[in-house]
């Protein structure tokens, strides 16, 4: 399907994408987001705040019935439906956004959102800059949230540090799941890889190398069609990537021509400048060449327990945070005791050691 997509959507007629936008119910236009030609990003706003949409802008009529009228050939019932299932299954998991409607029109099909201000791309530039130990608590955080993913037999596809949103508490959310791209692409046809994958111009390539195949577009296309499914090993990859660039101050590791080097033995990345050996360690397993070479985000998570990460980001840091972002979101109200007691047992663990807990309440009454 991807691969018919790439050939149908450029010839999509030239309407201003605030036209798409204006028929959406109680969806203002505010400013296009990106430069993508797959999928026209935009930011909104909805009664419920800020959100974004994806717009995929379908081709115009091609046929024509026997009363004169034209049909629309291009439809995404299909894609609707892997969509919405992939929605329910996202629910249940920390740290992912999904998208919350799915919209199929006459005109486009839309996936909508909510905006959150900073990518990783964005975050890592901008002052207070990241602590050593925010870093890691990003990595857990990705890690672990890849694991549960993979162990429900959910991919990315399209993983890179645009597509990991923070919000200003560090809380990671992985967003713009990419099921409907290619799974594979041909070599020698770099426009593809440009049409779906460089949304935001950078050249930079952070899919795994083995969905890079040797073949013509028509050989490639049916590839697709067989056997197009993604798998753990490509996600490990291209997360390797993403905790590189964070490590090396938003420097990628890869751009297209140097994955085809890589591919041929002609290039690795320097990962020199990443002070913290097992960090580099751990990149260096995440991207190797052959996909059997490298563990599964949860064997990182073993491996690295109490070397890299704390123990208090599994014990109990994740589960914490995780509760308070839910409620967050969930606009609960959260009692003053409670936070009291909650902080109490951050402190702990800490420090190993529990801190004298203050009788609020007469305080507050005085």
């Amino acid at each position: 399907m991807g691969a018919e997509l790439s050939l149908l959507v450029p010839t999509a007629q030239t309407i201003a994408v605030s036209a798409y936008i204006d028929s959406l119910k109680d969806v203002q236009y505010t400013v296009p987001l990106g430069t993508s030609r797959f999928l026209k990003t935009v930011k909104c706003v909805d009664k419920s705040g800020s959100i974004v949409v994806k717009v995929l802008i379908k081709p115009g009529p091609s046929t024509s019935n026997n009363n004169g009228s034209n049909e629309d050939g291009f439809k995404l019932e299909y894609w609707v439906t892997k969509l919405d299932k992939l929605r329910q299954g996202l629910i249940s998991i920390p740290n992912v956004l999904p998208f919350e409607s799915i919209i199929d029109s006459q005109r486009a099909g839309y996936l909508i959102r909510p905006y959150v201000r900073y990518n990783l791309y964005d975050r890592v530039s901008v002052r207070p800059f990241l602590e050593p130990i925010e870093k890691k608590w990003i990595v857990y955080q990705l890690l672990s949230s890849m694991a549960k993913l993979h162990a429900k037999g959910i991919y990315h596809g399209d993983l890179k540090t645009e597509n990991v949103l923070l919000t200003s508490w560090n809380w990671c959310l992985i967003s713009d799941f990419a099921i409907f791209k290619p799974v594979f692409l041909p070599e020698g046809n770099p426009s593809l890889f440009s049409f779906y994958f460089d949304s935001s111009q950078r050249h930079v390539c952070y899919v795994a190398p083995e969905r890079f195949v040797a073949s013509d577009d028509a050989e490639v296309e049916e590839l697709n069609k067989a056997n197009g499914e993604l798998n753990w090993q490509m996600d490990i990859f291209s997360l390797g990537c993403v905790i590189a660039e964070l490590y090396l101050e938003s420097l990628p590791i890869f751009t297209l021509p140097q994955m085809f080097k890589f591919k041929r033995g002609e290039y690795y990345p320097n990962l020199d400048a990443i002070d913290d050996l097992n960090i580099s360690k751990m990149i260096q397993s995440m991207i190797s060449l052959k996909a059997d070479d490298r563990l599964t985000a949860k064997e990182y998570l073993t491996r690295y327990r109490k070397t890299i990460f704390p123990d208090y980001f599994y014990t109990f840091l994740h589960t914490y945070m995780n509760n308070i972002s839910g409620s967050i979101t969930e606009s609960e109200s959260v009692n003053q005791f409670t936070c009291f007691n909650d902080t109490n047992e951050v402190r702990h663990a800490w420090n190993g050691r529990p801190y004298a807990k203050i009788n609020f309440s007469s305080i507050l009454t005085k």
